[in-house]
């Protein structure tokens, strides 16, 4: 019994560096494959607002951009498209958050003025996330442009890359460590 303790001691100074290994590469693999889901959830967006700024560039009226059905994006993964006037006050979309407009915090519109984009998650009620490109067209029809689409596929998929990559790091740290042990 006691040979065993010593060599299961033994083989664990031998696994630990391979065990931490291990756990780096998973965590890299995790984390890039996270960061590539989550940040092509804007991929669709971008195309979106960079047409409708030009269109806005060549003269379409805000109404075109409006519905008489808009999508509640509390329950909806469709995209949409919001403008906002040079106030922050709604000019017209196709989405609403329980019946009216969603309104973006004040510092978005600010931040526009000096950056012609930004990207970034917006919760704009409890349970309703949102991945947005926002804009800013400065022509002749000036206005903010938010274009955005719910994240809830995008985190599902991230909580199944998360539990996959549990199950997979659990399996390859217990079979190096029994490996390691057999080898000693």
């Amino acid at each position: 019994m006691k040979f065993l303790k010593r060599d299961m001691k033994g083989a664990f100074k031998k696994w630990l560096p391979l065990g931490f290994s291990v756990t780096a590469v998973f965590l890299f693999g995790y984390v890039a494959v996270q960061q590539n889901l989550r940040m092509s959830a804007n991929d669709t967006q971008a195309e979106i607002a960079g047409n409708v700024e030009l269109s806005l560039g060549e003269g379409t009226p805000y109404k075109f951009f409006s519905s008489t059905h808009p999508v509640e994006i509390g329950k909806s993964l469709t995209p949409y498209v919001l403008l906002y006037d040079l106030d922050g006050k709604p000019l017209g979309g196709n989405a609403a958050l329980d019946g009216n407009y969603p309104i973006p915090p004040k510092e978005i519109f600010t931040y526009l003025l000096t950056h012609h984009e930004d990207r970034f998650t917006w919760e704009p009620k409890p349970g309703v996330r949102e991945a947005v490109v926002a804009r800013f067209h400065s022509g002749t029809n000036p206005a903010y442009i938010i274009v955005s689409r719910s994240l809830a596929e995008v985190e599902s998929h991230i909580k199944q890359l998360l539990h996959l990559t549990l199950v997979l790091w659990i399996g390859a740290m217990f079979g190096s460590y029994v490996l390691t042990l057999l080898l000693s």
